[in-house]
């Protein structure tokens, strides 16, 4: 059903397009995220994300720990945790 676009609350593709349209309109209600953003500068996609959540990063905090958090954060991280290879 989902590749045909009918969903049990109507079109996905509407859904996403109202969400879009609402984080343009009241940005500090809807944050509007891309995968491939995330993918292309997970740090500065990090700093919108608590920036939106109204706990932004300080100075000390910004040097280190976002690119230590996009590194738990990535797909590599959950790969090499050892209760993978047991």
């Amino acid at each position: 059903m989902f590749c045909w676009d009918i969903e049990e609350l109507g079109p996905f593709w509407n859904h996403v397009l109202q969400y879009w349209k609402m984080s343009i309109e009241r940005p500090e209600k809807a944050l509007f995220l891309k995968y491939k953003d995330l993918k292309q500068d997970i740090v500065t996609q990090l700093k919108r994300i608590a920036d939106f959540l109204g706990v932004p990063f300080s100075e000390e905090e910004k040097q280190g720990l976002i690119e230590e958090i996009s590194k738990l954060c990535s797909f590599q991280s959950p790969k090499n945790l050892e209760v993978n290879y047991s």
